[in-house]
């Protein structure tokens, strides 16, 4: 966040376009890091108005405007700033193909939430559907166990026992249901995720 301040105060003390590109180079990069890439995306729009008088800086512009589209999932416009990318440019090879490669992140595998939450009533169904086959089977055998001990209880006439394993298994039970519908969420942040790293700057 330093750096990206101290570009900041810099780009607006002087007033050379091609210092000032350079800094806002290092601003839109500060702001990738940073994840935000609603600014980083009006860094690198700006440097592509005036980029080409200066040594084709419109290029490199173009790479890392499209590598703020990937941040967001915004495929096809990633797609078409890496194909703007001209031959003339180092960068261009890897741009080629980033065109293509990035157009797969409409097409990633995905887990459904609803589906996830729905199997999960059936304890450790959810977790297994989102790949997570051992804390599913876990899942299932603990929930067992605690459905297993409140039936016993109360058909000993130990029902105050049988209450208060009532109230745990519930409560694992619930949490087994809310726990299937995480583990697809985070299913699809990590396949999002990983995808996104293909895409180095």
């Amino acid at each position: 966040m330093e750096s990206v301040e101290w570009c900041r105060n810099v780009r607006n003390k002087y007033s050379d376009t091609e210092l000032r590109i350079k800094t806002d180079f290092t601003l839109g990069r500060g702001y990738l890091c940073l994840e935000n890439y609603k600014d980083a995306q009006a860094t690198f729009k700006g440097i592509l108005k005036d980029g080409d008088t200066l040594g084709g800086y419109s290029d490199e512009g173009r790479f890392l405007l499209a590598i703020s589209y990937v941040g967001e999932e915004r495929w096809k416009e990633a797609s078409r700033e890496f194909s703007n990318v001209t031959p003339a440019c180092p960068l261009y090879d890897r741009a080629f193909k980033y065109s293509k490669e990035v157009m797969k992140g409409g097409r990633l595998p995905r887990k459904n939430t609803g589906l996830a939450t729905a199997l999960s009533l059936v304890p450790g169904l959810g977790y297994i559907y989102t790949g997570n086959k051992g804390t599913g089977i876990a899942s299932l055998v603990v929930n067992g166990l605690f459905a297993w001990g409140t039936y016993n209880a109360f058909r000993k006439k130990e029902n105050g026992v049988g209450i208060v394993i009532g109230l745990f298994s519930l409560g694992w039970y619930t949490g087994n249901i809310y726990g299937g519908s995480i583990s697809a969420s985070r299913f699809n942040e990590r396949t999002q995720k990983n995808f996104k790293q293909r895409f180095s700057w």
